[in-house]
């Protein structure tokens, strides 16, 4: 899966394999890692992403550093039940961990180059209460 404005370009792949195999059923990228580069991202958006990252781990009890990041790859004959999958909104991914937690899939994070492009559709505040808001609604789901 890679987001639509492709701020993480389709090379980055090549981090999510060893010897031409996935490094895991799930592999999603990683722009908070020290070992990521995370280019032009506006200041209002790093601190936003800072709280979501910390409601995401204490709601879930994630260790994950960056569930939202638009870079992930999914072995769909290995992940079999996302026919459960409900959401539709920014917090999907939420709800593919929680799914793949369920089945006992490893989750691999690996560091990625993303750019943040200037002409996202993603409106900062707007967009944030809705995933707050979906984070929430996952969460009554899966508890």
């Amino acid at each position: 899966m890679i987001d639509a404005d492709c701020s993480v370009e389709i090379t980055e792949i090549k981090k999510f394999t060893k010897n031409e195999e996935f490094l895991s059923a799930f592999v999603i990228g990683n722009r908070r890692n020290k070992k990521s580069k995370n280019i032009n991202s506006p200041t209002s958006r790093k601190i936003l992403s800072f709280f979501y990252v910390k409601l995401i781990q204490y709601l879930f009890k994630f260790k994950y550093q960056d569930t939202q990041c638009g870079f992930k790859a999914i072995d769909k004959k290995i992940f079999t039940n996302c026919s459960k999958f409900t959401s539709n909104g920014y917090s999907f991914d939420i709800e593919l961990l929680l799914l793949a937690r369920l089945q006992e899939i490893r989750v691999i994070e690996v560091p990625v180059k993303y750019v943040h492009n200037i002409k996202s559709q993603v409106m900062i505040i707007k967009d944030s209460l809705k995933m707050f808001f979906e984070a929430f609604k996952i969460y009554k789901i899966y508890k």
